[in-house]
């Protein structure tokens, strides 16, 4: 039995000072040790993640940006040429009188539904640089703690 115990030891003593070697590699040498052969570890590149998301939120802060100029388009406030003024006046009209109420309406749901969309696109790209850049620091803080099995 005492035998039995001393190769147990022997057994966690070598593996022990295995996981110390292991311990100098760098994170990239510890990933790369992990891949199975003819696996290209630049595949797993993640240094183009940062400025995918920063163009993504750059294009969808520019869409943003067409929808409000939708929304002015349609019932900006102050603005005579706007499409609910123009309307208004065509309304003055006996034959397009019944036609404006039902009309008016669509636009005003329509800029709302805009609205909307605008108020999630700037959630999105305020809120996407913030999930990355916090994701990545968790990355980080895996990869520097021990991955021992003990």
């Amino acid at each position: 039995m005492n035998e039995k115990f001393k190769n147990l030891f022997l057994i966690a003593l070598n593996e022990s000072e295995e996981d110390q070697s292991a311990g100098d590699m760098t994170p990239d040498e510890a990933f790369e040790g992990t891949l199975d052969d003819g696996t290209d570890p630049s595949d797993f590149d993640t240094e183009g993640v940062a400025s995918l998301v920063d163009a993504l939120c750059g294009e969808l802060q520019e869409d943003a940006t067409k929808l409000q100029k939708v929304i002015d388009y349609l019932v900006k406030p102050g603005d005579d040429n706007c499409m609910l003024k123009r309307l208004e006046k065509v309304q003055q009209s006996v034959e397009f009188e019944k036609l404006f109420q039902p009309i008016e309406k669509a636009i005003q749901k329509t800029a709302e539904a805009l609205a909307v969309a605008i108020t999630k696109i700037d959630v999105a790209t305020t809120t996407a640089p913030s999930k990355r850049d916090r994701r990545q620091q968790e990355d980080i803080a895996k990869s520097a703690t021990s991955q021992s099995p003990y």
